[in-house]
């Protein structure tokens, strides 16, 4: 199993990995939004720009000439009111059925967390949907915690 950055030739699989990411997430936790249709072509534009900015960075996990998980993450910047006003946010951390609960999700992310440590960046946040008990305790294996904030959401 080989950990790399991502590069132009692995679009067409992030694209498919962030698509299975979404659809396990509606379909394992009822989380409340639908898809566009034209998802896949939509996301293969974002990725495809996202991957060109310096804020950004994707990672792949490729066993056997096929890309079998991912992780992708941003640098965002707050007005610098407090002393922590650059973090790292997690877009998107996936592993494909069958690769998973063999340890790389791990080295997914510890490429992740050196990339973050190298922008020298002290936070990393991701949010995860709160019936995904899987996600979760994987995160918590990685280090992460449940933050003091709730998100709230209101749809009109």
């Amino acid at each position: 199993m080989k950990i790399r950055k991502a590069t132009k030739k692995d679009l067409d699989a992030l694209v498919e990995l962030s698509y299975q990411l979404s659809m396990d997430q509606m379909n394992n936790c009822q989380v409340d939004f639908r898809l566009n249709k034209n998802f896949k072509t939509i996301q293969k534009r974002c990725i495809s720009k996202d991957m060109k900015k310096r804020k950004n960075a994707f990672f792949v996990a490729e066993e056997a000439g096929e890309i079998v998980g991912y992780v992708s993450g941003k640098i965002e910047e707050d007005p610098p009111l407090y002393v922590d006003w650059k973090n790292g946010r997690v877009n998107g951390f996936y592993v494909k059925e069958g690769f998973r609960s063999k340890g790389l999700g791990k080295k997914l992310f510890a490429e992740m967390k050196k990339w973050f440590k190298k922008k020298k960046i002290k936070t990393i946040r991701l949010v995860v949907a709160r019936c995904n008990i899987g996600a979760k305790r994987a995160y918590k294996s990685l280090g992460f915690g449940p933050a003091d904030f709730e998100q709230w959401i209101l749809k009109m």
